[in-house]
């Protein structure tokens, strides 16, 4: 038999029919997750309805084709949960969820991942999600070293309280070019020594309550770095409640002329534990009265080589050089 560009990528799913009485694709995905550990399920393009989580505790990998789509048809918290389990620590590095669409149809998240140790998310759409992307919780094991690179997150319909990415606990992970647009949060995070580069939130008005936007919000952990990264209109642009974190050559734009035109902060101070920024240049909506610092101005505030146009709240950067 003639193997195919299919066959050596992994096991396709087209092997695995729908049986009778079955009435999503849930069901013959689970089938050949579970025939397959450690190994890769490809999914050619089309669309795979899901009416219950796929639960991944084999640690397989999942391939999806650019029009490959994971479509919501009920109320579910994730339409894919993968759970590395509470043993020791596993050794195959090589795990992956790569390219597709999870649309979670505004009754359901994409992806949650639990006890990982390396991993690799990358070149995926997430549609109208609840929750793009999750990272564990505090009751697992262990969640660090997600690598997650190229992903594209946008909500068409108003969805409250959702979140693009949302990593609760550990730490140790890596983000890159993530797109995270008209999710009330763009990025949430609650984990320490997270690296991210060139990540981009931004909001129009489809957000029932656009005083709740955030960009990027700091909750916890500490040691977090984000560089390159864009700040984009949300109604705070970043939360700082975490410990020693850093912004390297953040860009920050209110786009107030287009989206409704309310006031903006673009940082929220909310500690008083180390915060650094070094390079940046933010710029506010002429007429919308916006706010480049929120907070207590302390010695263990350290900013330079920032620029502001348009904004208020500025003499913290005059506070800072005071401070050496």
């Amino acid at each position: 038999m003639e193997t195919t560009y299919l066959d050596w990528m992994g096991t396709n799913i087209a092997g695995y029919l729908r049986k009778s009485e079955e009435t999503s694709d849930a069901d013959r995905i689970q089938r050949a997750i579970e025939d397959h550990p450690h190994g890769v399920i490809v999914f050619p393009k089309g669309v795979y309805t899901i009416d219950k989580p796929i639960r991944i505790q084999n640690h397989c990998s999942l391939q999806l084709a650019k029009e490959a789509v994971f479509l919501a048809v009920a109320p579910m918290e994730y339409m894919v949960e993968w759970n590395g389990g509470m043993e020791n620590l596993f050794h195959d590095y090589g795990m992956f969820i790569q390219g597709g669409t999870f649309d979670g149809a505004a009754m359901a998240g994409g992806v949650r991942l639990r006890n990982i140790h390396h991993f690799t998310m990358r070149d995926s759409w997430y549609k109208d999600c609840k929750v793009g992307l999750c990272v564990g919780d505090k009751a697992d094991y262990k969640n660090y070293e997600l690598c997650a690179y190229n992903l594209y997150m946008r909500n068409s319909v108003g969805i409250p309280d959702s979140v693009g990415v949302c990593i609760p606990s550990h730490a140790d992970h890596y983000l890159d070019s993530i797109i995270v647009v008209d999710y009330q949060t763009g990025f949430f995070l609650k984990c320490g020594s997270t690296y991210m580069s060139k990540c981009h939130s931004w909001v129009t008005n489809v957000i029932p309550d656009m005083s709740k936007t955030i960009a990027f919000d700091l909750a916890g952990g500490g040691n977090n770095t984000l560089t390159d990264c864009y700040v984009d209109t949300s109604q705070i642009g970043v939360r700082i409640r975490a410990s020693n974190c850093r912004m390297q050559n953040v860009f920050g734009f209110h786009n107030g002329k287009c989206y409704g035109g309310r006031n903006h902060v673009f940082l929220s101070y909310e500690t008083d534990a180390p915060f650094y920024l070094n390079g940046g240049n933010f710029i506010g909506c002429q007429g919308c009265d916006d706010i480049f610092f929120r907070g207590e101005v302390t010695p263990n505030l350290h900013m330079q080589w920032v620029s502001c146009q348009n904004l208020r709240e500025t003499q913290v950067l005059e506070e800072c050089k005071k401070n050496g």
